[in-house]
């Protein structure tokens, strides 16, 4: 059976990406909640993060709908279909900025202005979207200085809100202690299976982190700004995120579903899924001598598909580039140096990989057989993060545009040819 090629890749990508629409999960499990909670009242909605529009649209055409308040990064909340009345507020990703205090502000305005219940749906991108310091202890000023010093660092997604959750008034289950009694939360995750707690940093979840914990991850960072932060959580008079809250949660959708539908859509257009139970949660290093180890096993007609979130350093700013370009610039490496030449494709959910307008990076086994990227040069470009300078001569980037999605990124290998 003939290996896949990077273009029928390519469309196992696109068509993955179209199944995975949030918009229609939304519906499906808000439908379901309807049903079986029979919530036949009027709601407030609050949808937060890179997929508000879609979720806050679901909730709109299922329930009977109050207020709504809709707050995204700039850029994601497009289109004219939003209700007339709804509070739309844009923030920044994935930095905080001064607009993600104004939007964290006009959040806790919205949230303590209603008595209806509200329902919440909380997707990844929220995190840096809506921020409130939790004062009098921590400062915006504080916040934006720790924000870029920990930018630098390649900590994983779970000690990164692990921090933000104990530095913020939001996040942590915060604002659902405010919350009016019956609200309800739905999540389109971007993290973990089983971690929803971390999606936007979990602001109406109750939060199984500490400030203790936070401190030892600041500590372990090893600056000034992050020490003082430490101390102050190590003090006592400063409060814990919440434990318990009366506020119950559902999952819409995670990465187990983008893989799982990228696993049909490969057995339908004729190939063998071999899928990684194991979720790329590792330094891009690891995950690409992981994922060609796992390649290099292939038989003709299998695709290799995973899915996670592999972490990147930034080490040179003026780079461009992102988890996705940088992973196929390793593996590449790995393929030229073993003369190893499948078709690969490395792609974010959301459209966007890293600081680049690429949703997506297909490596072509022409490319690889070739060398026109020497190893040389793919040492320069990661040594100075700016992978994107690679793609012509590996493949070709793919660009979606904002996919209003979030469900971490998705990786297919063909058999080498």
């Amino acid at each position: 059976m003939r290996a896949a090629s990077w273009e029928e890749l390519s469309r196992i990508y696109s068509d993955t990406l179209a199944d995975c629409d949030p918009l229609l999960h939304t519906k499906r499990v808000l439908a379901e909640a309807n049903i079986r909670r029979r919530i036949d009242y009027k709601v407030d909605i609050v949808s937060i993060g890179k997929a508000a529009r879609p979720l806050g649209l679901a909730a709109v055409r299922t329930f009977d709908v109050g207020r709504s308040f809709f707050a995204g990064p700039r850029g994601y909340l497009r289109g004219n279909d939003l209700p007339p009345s709804a509070h739309v507020a844009l923030g920044s990703h994935p930095r905080l900025s001064e607009a993600s205090f104004r939007c964290g502000d006009d959040l806790i305005d919205f949230v303590t202005a209603g008595t209806c219940p509200i329902v919440f749906l909380l997707s990844g991108g929220g995190s840096a979207t809506v921020e409130r310091p939790l004062e009098p202890y921590f400062s915006r000023k504080d916040l934006l200085s720790l924000d870029s010093h920990i930018a630098l660092q390649s900590l994983p997604i779970a000690k990164l809100n692990t921090v933000r959750k104990h530095l913020s008034s939001i996040k942590g289950g915060r604002l659902g202690s405010i919350a009016p009694e019956g609200s309800l939360a739905f999540v389109l995750s971007d993290v973990s299976a089983g971690d929803l707690h971390h999606v936007a940093s979990g602001p109406v979840l109750p939060d199984p982190t500490t400030n203790r914990e936070a401190a030892e991850i600041l500590r372990s960072l090893d600056s000034k700004e992050t020490s003082m932060a430490a101390a102050h959580l190590e003090d006592n008079a400063v409060p814990d995120t919440p434990k318990a809250l009366p506020l119950d949660s559902e999952l819409i959708a995670d990465n187990r579903t983008l893989v799982e539908s990228a696993r049909r859509m490969a057995t339908r257009i004729g190939f063998d899924a071999v899928v990684l139970e194991t979720a790329i949660e590792m330094s891009v290093s690891e995950a690409a001598d992981f994922l060609y180890e796992a390649a290099t096993s292939l038989a003709p007609g299998e695709v290799l598909i995973a899915g996670g979130e592999p972490t990147v350093p930034s080490i040179d700013r003026s780079g461009r580039g992102g988890r996705c370009s940088e992973l196929l610039a390793r593996f590449a490496k790995l393929c030229i140096e073993n003369a190893l030449a499948p078709a690969a494709l490395f792609g974010s959910s959301d459209g966007m990989d890293g600081n680049t307008s690429a949703a997506a990076f297909v490596l072509k086994p022409k490319a690889l057989r070739s060398k026109r990227a020497s190893i040389e040069s793919i040492h320069q470009a990661l040594a100075e993060s700016d992978s994107m300078r690679l793609v012509d001569a590996l493949g070709e980037a793919i660009i979606t545009g904002p996919t209003e999605n979030n469900l971490r990124d998705l990786f297919l290998i063909a058999a080498a040819e």
